[in-house]
């Protein structure tokens, strides 16, 4: 990791709990966001990436290893491997790094939803 990006350093395994209340937190809204009528899908999306995140900063912290203060799925996802870029998956799945944030601020929402 780059000496330049700003690192969070876990306290203790009670911040894997916070991270993993949070996330259930962001994964209910996307549920109910989904289950509305209409749906609403983008910010549906927008929280299950949230979710997706906080877990992985939850696993990180579990484990005591550092992580940089950021929204990016991938750069997590390399945290706990040490670095190594992870094995990609088969499939017709989209990656949600970078979507949720994009949403969260209004860009794109629209287009989402449609």
């Amino acid at each position: 990791m780059p000496r330049d990006e700003e690192v969070h350093e876990p306290q203790d395994s009670y911040e894997a709990e916070e991270w993993l209340a949070k996330a259930r937190l962001d994964l209910a809204a996307a549920t109910r966001l989904v289950s509305g009528n209409p749906p609403l899908t983008g910010a549906a999306v927008f929280h299950a990436q949230q979710a997706a995140e906080k877990s992985w900063k939850a696993l990180l912290a579990w484990h005591a290893s550092p992580f940089p203060k950021t929204h990016d799925l991938r750069l997590l996802g390399q945290q706990r491997e040490g670095g190594q870029p992870q094995k990609r998956e088969s499939g017709r799945r989209r990656p949600l790094h970078g979507f949720g944030v994009v949403l969260g601020f209004g860009l794109g929402a629209a287009a989402a939803d449609g």
